[in-house]
């Protein structure tokens, strides 16, 4: 899961394609520790965030995987069984006055 910050900076994306499709979404950010009793820790190094350097861990990579919700569910039955029980739900975002959902939740019972 992944919580947005306002210590969070220089985010990056990478992205990875095969065929001319992308196939993963790689994010690499720092978090910045001023004030805090990590400030100090070894693996804390100085990087710049706007006009100031600031004492930040990197965060490790977090990877992503698109996928349509079609070829997700695809995948699903493949693992779980064509016979198995699944429902697709749309997730909103609380504070979007956009009907399209942000995410699609897939709810599958192994039969």
């Amino acid at each position: 899961m992944y919580y947005q910050t306002d210590r969070e900076f220089n985010l990056n994306e990478e992205f990875v394609e095969e065929e001319g499709r992308v196939v993963q979404t790689i994010f690499k950010s720092y978090l910045d520790v001023s004030g805090t009793d990590l400030e100090n820790d070894s693996d804390v190094t100085m990087q710049k965030r706007g006009e100031v350097m600031v004492p930040a861990l990197e965060i490790k990579p977090i990877s992503f995987y698109p996928f349509t919700v079609a070829g997700f569910t695809a995948s699903l039955k493949k693992v779980f069984g064509e016979e198995a029980q699944h429902r697709v739900l749309p997730d909103f975002k609380d504070d979007s006055d956009d009907s399209e959902p942000q995410l699609w939740v897939h709810v599958i019972i192994k039969s």
